[in-house]
């Protein structure tokens, strides 16, 4: 698991500059505190930061192939390389010179055709040179566990595995995208290539993008199928119940994130995802298991109990974070340093010090994020079989319904009943907003640019027939998106690697093929993964209640010794003047939260997030900033 960084001039007489090179490559230190290396050819750099996992003592990067003379620089693991190694690459007669996932990647890539890429199975981000024909390829895995950003400055072309190394590239311009600020906050997470940086994209998961020496023109292309002209028995069984199915893909799942040179733990939230990962793992694994979870003071939002559970069964050595306010509050900074953008997600904190918690145990942690946008986890998703159900009702009625849950805090039945009667596409954008509906018109009161958005859910409608499986395909590339760059940049901030089983592409591509109803079933979440973990785990943590949003924030923020003193930056005079929200409606939403008149968390994390996030990035110079 490492960080890379490249840089590209297209005048092949300007040559790269180590020092800066070697600068971008240092700006995540911590991704990779086992060794650094670059490489320069000319008009071509590429930078390296390795936190060793496999091959410890001969796998450093970039990797250079003589024989073709190419060269990589990679993050990630394929997790079925020595199978490649063994049989396709065996028959070909190749001769290797390291025992490393690194190696292989290197002399089975094909610059030509992209088709060998859906040989891996792994979480990738990746950059090959060829030397001799100048061509620069770059790789993405299918669902984006691993980030890769870019930007084309005309006369150069530079791409990273975060942000920070980009900024501090002559030319590189801190801007805010403008037109991506209401799609951020409303959604919390970009849909699409953008981000929240103007100019900075990244390259989607399952694509690659291709640079040829005519001009060095960017040309992107997906490689990933999904599936496609594959039979479900190339996964598992048909003859086998699916449950059973299930368990066969997900434990050859589990136990391929096992291969490691270096200790394996587990984050175990004591929810059924994460608890189900550690039954697997146990299941494979003897010797000692560390786990770890985070707990709370304050009993609505503490899961420790659960987690507790979990590891008296698994027979695990269990570790609990206990996370208070003044703690939380004083991690932001440093959280948002590291994420690179506003925090969308409150448990990101939390996910990065139990990330610095495991570190001092495993290199490596197994979670269960991908779950439940694989197998529709959240009560969201209810709301498809709430609409048909409810499609009959005047609209009158549906209406007056809305605006009475609404008022009663009800927001996700307020949602459901506002959704009825509308396009299935605007349904499902509509439900995928976070700030609750009554408070849609007070902060966004332009119109919202949700097209990229749109044009995903159409590539759902065109790949799947059923609505909730359209949903699911739509989540995976909107939501999920969000979820995995946390995961990533937090681990990675404290040098730990984390997998996602759940994530197997073969997984993945399996649950397209499986009826709707194995998913949601009589209003049940998760129905198949539930089912099958009837034989692994206690009943009362498979289907125990599910926690929402699962950091006490809307209380905090009523503290004003605690975290509700950060709302302050959206009181003064740099918020008002930077002009995106009418700071009378902000100071009128923060009264009515703090004085417990009304329930604004979600706009005002968001809006706090975005702020903390502009006087980081966006007002001060990357090198002013003493976060890395």
């Amino acid at each position: 698991m490492c960080g890379i960084v490249g840089i590209l001039n297209r005048d092949i007489h300007e040559p790269v500059d180590q020092a800066l090179l070697n600068r971008m490559t240092d700006m995540m230190a911590y991704r990779g505190p086992s060794e650094r290396g670059t490489y320069i050819s000319g008009n071509l750099g590429l930078g390296h930061r390795r936190l060793s996992i496999i091959d410890l003592a001969s796998g450093q990067q970039p990797m250079i192939d003589k024989e073709r003379g190419r060269v990589v620089s990679y993050n990630g693991e394929i997790y079925n390389y020595r199978s490649i190694r063994e049989t396709i690459l065996a028959d070909k007669g190749v001769q290797f010179h390291t025992s490393s996932d690194t190696e292989v990647l290197l002399r089975m890539a094909d610059l030509d055709r992209f088709e060998w890429l859906e040989s891996l199975n792994g979480m990738f981000a990746f950059a090959i040179w060829e030397g001799k024909a100048k061509r620069l390829l770059l790789a993405r895995d299918r669902l984006g566990v691993k980030p890769l950003y870019y930007v084309d400055l005309g006369a150069s072309f530079i791409f990273a595995s975060e942000i920070k190394p980009l900024l501090i590239f002559p030319g590189v311009q801190r801007r805010v995208n403008d037109k991506k600020v209401l799609e951020y906050l409303a959604f919390r997470n970009i849909a699409g290539e953008e981000t929240l940086f103007d100019g900075i994209r990244q390259l989607p998961p399952g694509h690659v993008i291709i640079c040829e020496p005519s001009s060095y023109h960017l040309r992107v292309e997906r490689y990933w199928r999904e599936g496609l002209g594959h039979q479900m028995d190339e996964h598992s069984g048909r003859a086998k119940a699916t449950d059973e199915q299930f368990m066969d893909i997900f434990s050859d799942a589990v136990k391929s994130r096992l291969v490691s040179d270096v200790p394996v733990g587990t984050f175990n939230s004591g929810g059924v995802d994460s608890s189900l990962v550690t039954a697997v793992v146990r299941s494979f694994k003897s010797d000692e298991l560390h786990t770890f979870s985070v707990g709370f003071e304050e009993g609505s939002h503490d899961e420790s109990r659960y987690a507790s559970i979990v590891a008296r069964q698994c027979e695990t050595k269990h570790h609990t974070l206990l996370v208070k306010q003044d703690e939380y509050s004083r991690e932001l900074g440093k959280t948002l340093w590291h994420l690179e953008e506003p925090i969308n997600h409150p448990h990101t904190v939390q996910i990065r010090l139990l990330s610095q918690l495991a570190k001092e145990f495993v290199t490596v942690v197994l979670t269960g994020e991908g779950a439940d946008e694989v197998f529709g986890g959240y009560p969201r998703y209810k709301i498809i079989k709430a609409s048909s159900v409810m499609q009959w009702t005047p609209s009158a009625i549906v209406g007056q319904m809305a605006n009475l849950l609404g008022r009663a805090g009800a927001r996700r039945l307020s949602k459901i009943a506002a959704s009825f009667g509308i396009d299935e596409t605007d349904q499902v954008i509509f439900n995928a907003i976070c700030i609750p509906a009554q408070d849609i018109p007070r902060i966004i009161v332009e119109r919202l640019d949700v097209q990229s958005r749109k044009k995903i859910y159409e590539q759902s409608l065109l790949r799947l027939p059923g609505q909730i499986d359209r949903l699911l395909h739509f989540e995976q590339r909107t939501y999920l998106s969000s979820l995995l760059t946390r995961l990533d940049k937090m681990s990675m901030a404290a040098s730990i690697e984390a997998r996602v089983p759940f994530l197997d592409f073969r997984l993945v591509e399996w649950s397209y093929g499986i009826p709707s109803r194995d998913k949601i079933r009589r209003f049940r979440n998760k129905w198949i993964v539930k089912k099958a973990a009837e034989r692994w785990l206690p009943h009362e943590i498979i289907y125990r209640k599910k926690f929402g949003f699962d950091v006490p924030i809307g209380q905090w923020l009523k503290d004003g010794k605690g975290l509700g003193a950060q709302l302050d930056v959206l009181r003064d005079v740099t918020f008002r003047q930077r002009g995106y929200f009418d700071h009378k409606i902000v100071e009128t939403l923060v009264r009515e939260h703090t004085k417990n008149e009304l329930d604004h968390t979600e706009v005002l994390w968001g809006l706090l997030g975005f702020e903390m996030w502009c006087r980081l990035f966006i007002d001060r110079r990357i090198e002013e900033v003493g976060h890395a």
